[in-house]
């Protein structure tokens, strides 16, 4: 755990804190799944934690498809 923290660290400071984001988020997947599968000790565990990582994508991706597809106010406002 102490490893992907250190990568998670040395990431933040080679790419800076305003990195763009198309490069944090695999790397924070990849570095999900690398942790996941240590903890996973049964086969069960380890398909089970591919299947979850799998669909983390999936729900960001739909996220950002909402949220493109979703009208924006007039006035930038939330008053009526």
């Amino acid at each position: 755990m102490s490893l992907a923290l250190f990568i998670i660290v040395a990431l933040f400071n080679i790419a800076g804190f305003f990195a763009s984001w198309w490069f944090l988020l695999p790397v924070g997947l990849a570095i999900v799944s690398l942790v996941g599968g240590i903890v996973a000790r049964r086969r069960v565990d380890i398909v089970l934690s591919a299947l979850i990582i799998l669909a983390l994508p999936v729900w960001l991706l739909g996220i950002i498809v909402l949220l493109a597809l979703s009208p924006l106010l007039s006035n930038n406002s939330f008053s009526p």
